[in-house]
């Protein structure tokens, strides 16, 4: 299966933080937000992200890319999401990616 992902994936920060803190507004947004932590596993995501995950946020949260996009795309992602992770900087990029199925 592809999916085209029309918002703006963003790694805000690898730092852990109650998911209530994010709710309230990155819930509102349309664009895909997640957070995930130093082993690459979200801790986080909006529901704009959840929705083009195919997953609810219980069903994604200590999942990695590669649970749910093919062996290539979550190499490139671990790649983006380290260099998030060794810079501290925000990134906005547009993906696609095919499920692993």
């Amino acid at each position: 299966m592809s999916a085209r992902v029309t918002g703006k994936p963003h790694l805000l920060s690898a730092a852990p933080r109650p998911a209530a803190e994010w709710h309230g507004v990155l819930g509102a947004l349309d664009d895909a937000v997640f957070v995930k932590d130093e082993q690459f596993r979200f801790i986080y995501a909006n529901p704009a992200c959840c929705r083009i995950l195919g997953r609810p946020l219980d069903r994604l949260v200590g999942l990695v890319d590669a649970d749910f996009v093919s062996a290539d795309d979550a190499a490139r992602y671990r790649e983006h999401d380290a260099a998030v992770l060794a810079d501290g900087q925000a990134q906005t990029s547009l993906s696609v990616f095919t499920d692993a199925a």
